[in-house]
């Protein structure tokens, strides 16, 4: 069995990783980024729209999931 980085070569074809070390820094990078938009819209949209909080909650979390 021959190793290549990030996956491995068995005798049945390509079997690739489905975890690797470098995951985790995108797991989170983008969890913080997804986190920050969303902060900064619900900032725009109380402070420099002035939109009332009920409708700004609910135009910025329900895009967000």
């Amino acid at each position: 069995m021959a190793t290549m980085t990030g996956a491995t070569l068995t005798s049945t074809g390509f079997r690739p990783r489905l975890w690797v070390p470098g995951d985790w820094n995108a797991l989170f990078g983008f969890g913080t980024n997804i986190l920050v938009n969303v902060l900064v819209l619900t900032g725009l949209l109380r402070f420099v729209l002035r939109c009332r909080m009920p409708w700004c909650s609910a135009a910025s979390c329900r895009p967000s999931g």
